[in-house]
C-alpha cells in the first residue's frame, strides 16, 4: 500500500555520522519515512480500511438495506462526507500512486455526486458556512491526485453549480445565498481583470463568467412567479456586469421592463431603482428601446 521502503538504523561507530546533521535533517523533515504512520496506514489498508470508508461516504452499505425505502433517508450529510475524508490529506508522502489515485479519485467522484443530487429540503436545510468548510476540505483532499490550480478549478466549478441550486429553490435565503455567491464571483473577476498578478484564481475570466450567467439564464431564474423584491435589487451588479462585458441582451431589458407590470409596488419601484442603477452602462440603441417601452 505504501512506498517501498526499509528502516535505516544509525551507527554511531560510522566515521561519516553526524548528528548535527541528522538533526538537521529531522528538523528539515528531509528524506523521513515515519515508519509508524507506515505501518498504521498498510494495517488499515489491508483490514479493508479505504474500502469501507468508500462504501460509507458513498451510502453503498446504506443502500444496500434500503431496499425500497427513500434513498434520501441513507445519503450521508456532505460536510461529514468531506470530515471523512480530509484526514487522509496527509498520506500523499506515504502511499503508492496507484493507491493515491484510485482512492483519491473514487473519494472525489462520491462527493460531488453528492452534491450534483441535492434534493430541494437537504438544500433547504445546508448551513453555507458547514459548506464552505467542507469544500476547502475537499480542495485538500482532492490535491492527492491533481494539481493546485485544478484542484481549485473543481473546486469552484462545484461551488458554481451549488449557487445555482441555491437559486433555484423556494427559499428565499437560498436563492438569495446563490445570488450573493454569484456576486463575490463578479467582484473576484473584476479585481483580477484589473489587478492581472493578483493571486485570485485566474481561469474564471469575464468572459467565461458572462456566457455562463448568460447560458444559464440567471436573470430568468430571478425573474419569476416566485421572486421577491430583495432579489430583485440584487439584479443591478448582474445587468452592469453584462453590460460591460458586453453580453447584455435587448431580451433581458424587455424582460426586466416588462416584469414590473401588474406587480406590487414594491417590485415596480425596485424595477424603476434597477434601470437607474444600469442606465449609464447600457448602449445607445438599448435605451431608445426602454424609451420606446414606456
Amino acid at each position: 500500500m505504501t512506498k517501498s521502503f526499509e528502516t535505516k538504523f544509525v551507527d554511531k561507530r560510522d566515521p561519516n555520522f553526524s548528528m548535527t546533521l541528522l538533526l538537521d535533517k529531522v528538523e528539515k523533515e528531509e528524506d523521513m519515512i515515519y515508519g509508524l504512520f507506515v505501518n498504521l496506514f498498510n494495517t488499515f489498508c489491508q483490514s479493508g480500511g479505504l474500502t469501507a470508508v468508500y462504501e460509507i461516504i458513498s451510502s453503498e452499505s446504506l443502500i444496500k438495506k434500503a431496499n425500497k425505502v427513500s434513498l434520501a433517508n441513507y445519503k450521508l450529510p456532505l460536510d461529514i462526507v468531506a470530515m471523512l475524508l480530509s484526514p487522509f490529506r496527509s498520506i500523499k508522502s506515504i502511499a503508492k500512486e496507484e493507491i493515491l489515485s484510485e482512492f483519491a479519485g473514487r473519494g472525489e467522484k462520491a462527493f460531488f455526486q453528492r452534491l450534483e443530487s441535492l434534493e430541494e429540503k437537504e438544500i433547504k436545510d445546508i448551513n453555507k458556512e458547514s459548506m464552505s468548510n467542507a469544500m476547502q476540505l475537499m480542495k485538500g483532499f482532492i490535491k492527492l491526485k491533481h494539481p493546485e490550480e485544478q484542484a481549485s478549478k473543481i473546486i469552484e466549478t462545484h461551488e458554481m453549480m451549488l449557487s445555482l441550486k441555491y437559486l433555484q429553490t423556494p427559499y428565499l435565503e437560498k436563492r438569495l445565498n446563490g445570488l450573493a455567491d454569484i456576486k463575490k464571483l463578479i467582484d473576484k473577476v473584476t479585481m483580477n481583470s484589473q489587478m492581472p498578478n493578483s493571486s485570485c484564481s485566474s481561469w474564471v475570466t469575464a468572459d467565461y463568467l458572462s456566457k455562463w450567467i448568460v447560458s444559464n439564464n440567471i436573470l430568468g431564474k430571478i425573474l419569476n412567479e416566485n421572486t421577491h423584491a430583495e432579489l430583485v435589487k440584487r439584479t443591478s451588479s448582474i445587468l452592469i456586469f453584462l453590460a460591460k462585458t458586453k453580453a447584455i441582451t435587448r431580451d433581458m431589458i424587455e424582460s426586466l421592463w416588462k416584469f414590473q407590470k401588474d406587480q406590487h409596488e414594491d417590485i415596480i419601484r425596485v424595477v424603476y431603482d434597477t434601470i437607474k442603477d444600469i442606465i449609464d452602462y447600457l448602449s445607445v440603441e438599448v435605451i431608445i428601446l426602454l424609451f420606446n417601452m414606456q
